[in-house]
């Protein structure tokens, strides 16, 4: 390739410059583009901004980064790629979130949308969010699908979510918010717990305590609100209550709580029965039983949720995580015309597991 001679472009020139080259017939979509050393000679600047130019080129489709391959052709400049974009901030990393975001990225794919993915789990800030957000919607995207657990995420959403063409959450556990627009995918924890207690009662418990962490400021959880309302269709329990804890989940967090949970095994009027929202959760739950000198479960029943490979390892009685459900729905979901006064929901009913937990 033929040096310019110029001096060193900024990376926005140098996007401009690809995305002419890209449109002139150089390439044809499929096409494998020069390697880096050789453009960024061609373009007078370092190989750092020729790939933050490349990202940007990326994120509108254009082209396909491949490791260890290449960068290749996707569309021509010009062509209308990007409204079938979906920006799409999930978990996805673990067990049950990792599972769930590779399946909800296939078939999105299969389904002709271009899923633009952001892992939640890296806490980007609101300003951060909102950088992110905002190229993307220079580009044409105007449809998002999100997980409901970032608190500048949800920030973002109130103030923005107006621009948006359709907007879908997913929810395993925490309640939308009336003001927050947008269409939901969540687990019908009311059909859940109504099966977790049906078999806590017939297996002879008459007391039961639903653990969770205390929500975010201005938030409820439907674990909550289902497990009430199970409650007042299995009626007749001696003792029922939810207990909260606050600290992290993780590292000395969980140390604390299961010294908070197992100081409450330990009272006169514990329960017989521990429901759980996630599955770690009911390991906290065993491993504080053990310290308040409880059994598993002669002494106490433990359920969790969300199923992961490892519960049957542990041997918790769970409910199902429905993943399979989630992308269908979602997709379902993201293929509608979003009605501005309208929410649509899709309840996902999860199945009752039996471990050893409860017996």
């Amino acid at each position: 390739m033929t040096k310019l001679g110029r001096r060193p472009l900024l990376r926005n020139q140098v996007e401009e410059e690809l995305r002419l080259l890209i449109s002139s017939g150089a390439f044809s979509p499929g096409d494998r583009m020069p390697p880096e050393v050789e453009m960024a000679e061609k373009f007078s600047c370092n190989r750092q901004t020729l790939r933050f130019a490349l990202e940007e080129l990326e994120v509108e489709g254009l082209i396909e980064r491949r490791r260890g391959s290449g960068t290749y052709i996707t569309a021509l400049a010009g062509e209308s790629t990007a409204s079938p974009m979906v920006a799409t901030v999930l978990m996805t990393t673990g067990d049950v979130y990792g599972e769930r975001a590779q399946l909800l990225v296939s078939h999105m794919q299969e389904n002709g949308l271009v899923p633009t993915v952001f892992d939640m789990g890296e806490h980007r800030s609101e300003t951060e969010l909102r950088e992110v957000f905002e190229r993307l919607y220079r580009v044409g995207c105007r449809r998002l699908l999100l997980q409901i657990h970032s608190g500048p995420l949800i920030d973002y959403i109130l103030k923005e979510g107006h621009r948006y063409d359709q907007i879908v959450w997913i929810s395993e556990g925490t309640a939308l918010q009336a003001d927050l627009p947008g269409d939901l995918v969540a687990l019908d924890f009311g059909y859940g717990y109504l099966q977790v207690l049906r078999h806590l009662w017939e297996t002879g418990r008459r007391s039961v305590t639903l653990l969770q962490h205390i929500p975010r400021s201005g938030f409820s959880y439907h674990s909550t609100d289902g497990f009430r309302h199970a409650l007042s269709v299995c009626g007749g329990w001696d003792r029922t209550d939810i207990f909260e804890y606050s600290r992290s989940p993780i590292g000395n967090g969980q140390n604390a709580n299961i010294v908070a949970i197992a100081k409450r095994l330990s009272q006169p009027d514990r329960p017989d029965a521990v429901v759980c929202t996630y599955d770690w959760e009911a390991v906290m739950v065993m491993r504080a039983a053990e310290q308040a000198g409880l059994r598993i479960p002669d002494d106490l029943a433990v359920t969790g949720c969300l199923a992961t490979p490892w519960s049957e390892e542990c041997g918790i009685t769970t409910l199902s995580s429905e993943n399979e459900g989630f992308v269908h729905a979602a997709v379902e979901l993201l293929q509608r015309r979003q009605h501005p006064d309208r929410r649509h929901t899709i309840w996902l009913r999860p199945r009752l597991i039996i471990g050893r937990s409860t017996g």
